[in-house]
């Protein structure tokens, strides 16, 4: 199974961002375990760069491209082309953003795209999940329900 997850996902998971932190480890671990093919847009780095860097600070460039370097261990990367680009400039989408990143799932074949702003992909034709979405998701369509259990 292919996701494709939104920027806000992966900077939950990378910043440790609270209440995301735990749901989004959970999702980077069915990645790393190879349970699910993980995907982010391309569009999505220089953002993600911005906020990880914090505000494009030099500084924490080193950091950054380290956090990056451990991320690809999981996750791919889609490449944006001009076809793409194309379709997204004679779209009807009002999040454009948003529709780069439906057009880079569409790329890669995703079985959903996982995101916090579900309503900004409302004329996707693939699944779109969030964090509470997600599990019920995995349950369907894999056969197999992922739960936190204490240790």
């Amino acid at each position: 199974m292919k996701l494709m997850v939104n920027r806000d996902i992966v900077i939950d998971y990378l910043c440790a961002r609270q209440p995301y932190a735990d749901r989004a480890v959970r999702l980077a671990l069915l990645g790393k375990l190879d349970e699910v093919q993980l995907w982010c847009s391309s569009t999505q780095v220089p953002d993600m760069l911005y906020v990880l860097s914090g505000g494009g600070k030099d500084s924490c460039a080193r950091q950054v491209q380290e956090e990056f370097r451990k991320l690809r261990q999981f996750v791919g990367i889609s490449v944006v082309g001009v076809e793409a680009f194309d379709r997204m400039a004679s779209s009807t989408w009002d999040n454009l953003e948003a529709e780069l990143v439906y057009e880079a799932a569409l790329e890669v074949q995703a079985d959903a795209i996982v995101t916090r702003r579900t309503s900004a992909f409302e004329k996707s034709s693939i699944p779109v999940l969030d964090y509470d979405d997600l599990s019920e998701f995995l349950s369907d369509h894999l056969g197999i329900r992922y739960e936190a259990i204490e240790l």
